[in-house]
């Protein structure tokens, strides 16, 4: 293999590491924190997490259920990435 080839065969592959952990850091760190900020508002008040359930239990696909899953899991991948030291905690 040429020297060259391996210095594509790097660049490529450090800035797809680059890139997927700017991703991590920031976008999908960012939803996340922004997800369990709005979770517990809404958890926290118990007039506002009434009307979601009794919103999401119409829902086909997200009811209360179902959503609180969803959420609970992706919190545990946020807290699984800060873990591992993907992102800041």
């Amino acid at each position: 293999m040429s020297l060259q080839t391996a210095w594509e065969d790097f660049e490529c592959l450090s800035g797809h590491v680059e890139f997927i952990g700017a991703q991590l850091a920031t976008g999908l760190k960012n939803s996340l924190d922004a997800l369990e900020a709005r979770y517990l508002a809404v958890v926290g008040d118990v007039e506002r997490s009434a009307n979601v359930v009794a919103l999401a239990d119409t829902h086909y696909k997200w009811t209360s259920a179902a959503l609180v899953a969803e959420i609970q899991k992706l919190l545990a991948l946020r807290d699984s990435l800060a873990a591992a030291g993907f992102i800041a905690s």
